[in-house]
């Protein structure tokens, strides 16, 4: 695959599209998500994916790099619901829920 050249651009398009569309079409967006919290990031990583795939569409290079921001974007997202990405917001927010003694 090339940014610069655009090769491959049309797969991973497609390849995206397929996943995301089969997801929908079959109606297995089942919810996994076990908060509202997972909901929502899940519901941000979405809406990046989006960004990303409108900016590759418009078929301009200098969107490269904010297409990829977009993804960069979503998959922290994720990580935050896989626990891939520990941020202090997160464990603030974990450890508030839960008395914790002595």
């Amino acid at each position: 695959m090339s940014l610069l050249q655009g090769d491959g651009l049309g797969r991973l398009r497609d390849s995206v599209t397929h996943v995301l569309g089969d997801v929908e079409r079959h109606g297995r967006e089942q919810h996994a998500a076990i908060s509202e919290r997972h909901r929502d990031l899940i519901a941000r990583a979405k809406s990046e994916v989006a960004g990303a795939i409108s900016k590759v569409d418009a078929g301009r290079e200098d969107q490269i790099p904010l297409a990829c921001e977009h993804l960069r974007t979503a998959l922290e997202h994720l990580g935050l619901v896989t626990g891939r990405v520990y941020q202090q917001a997160l464990l603030d927010s974990i450890f508030s829920r839960f008395c914790i003694g002595k």
